[in-house]
């Protein structure tokens, strides 16, 4: 796959990820008193960054970080306080 390639479906990801999200029912709990919305929420990215994935690995750190401010900036979550995390996972060294 190209790198345009690689660039238009990133975008197309992060534009549905980020409207998935903030429309989510999962942003909202059901108690005793009924639903309410949800005042914390932790996001972590999961990323293979073994060598195999170097072609990769700064268009899909830049579709992260856009991600994340897009994310942001949604009114439908500025209520809620969110975390993002980051787990990167390596070859192991022989």
């Amino acid at each position: 796959m190209k790198k345009s390639e690689v660039r238009k479906v990133n975008r197309k990801i992060k534009k549905a990820m980020v409207r998935k999200i903030a429309k989510s029912k999962l942003l909202r709990h059901t108690s005793s008193t009924g639903p309410q919305l949800i005042n914390n929420l932790d996001i972590v990215f999961c990323l293979d960054i073994t060598g195999s994935m170097d072609y990769y690995l700064n268009e899909v750190l830049t579709t992260m970080i856009t991600l994340i401010d897009d994310f942001k900036n949604r009114t439908e979550v500025r209520h809620i306080k969110t975390r993002f995390g980051f787990v990167g996972y390596r070859d192991h060294p022989p």
